[in-house]
């Protein structure tokens, strides 16, 4: 029975993001190869490490949730606004504190804004690449 493209399959090719020769199982094959490199030796220095920093960090986290906007909002109208960038450049909506001091996110966000020592955000994402699809994969 010929294999069906799924949707999620479906909707990336639409977005330009799929890659013909990568399916979702070569890719988490791929990933899992690098995990057969962990040895005994890699092991024991992992878990010495994470005795030395779970005092200091205050403890892991149970659960990651990946927030992925292909096609969505811009940084500047979302978690990265620019207040003091040239109007040409900032988001049009005005920026508000988070829980986290010397970050803010847009004033259309005030629940995500109270709730900011729930979650991360990284701002220092970078690519080589000027087109997006490509920067998704790097």
């Amino acid at each position: 029975m010929p294999r069906k493209d799924n949707c999620f399959d479906n909707r990336a090719r639409q977005c330009g993001v799929a890659h013909e020769s990568l399916s979702r199982r070569t890719a988490i094959q791929a990933g899992s190869v690098g995990l057969l490199g962990l040895g005994m030796n890699h092991v024991a220095a992992l878990q010495a490490a994470d005795v030395k920093t779970s005092a200091i960090s205050g403890g892991t986290a149970k659960s990651v949730i990946f927030v992925f906007l292909s096609g969505g909002l811009t940084q500047h109208d979302s978690f990265d606004p620019k207040p003091d960038a040239p109007a040409g450049t900032r988001g049009e909506f005005n920026p508000i504190p988070t829980l986290t001091p010397g970050t803010q996110i847009c004033e259309h966000l005030p629940m995500l804004a109270a709730r900011s020592d729930k979650w991360s955000l990284i701002r220092s994402l970078t690519t080589p690449y000027n087109e997006h699809s490509q920067g998704h994969t790097s």
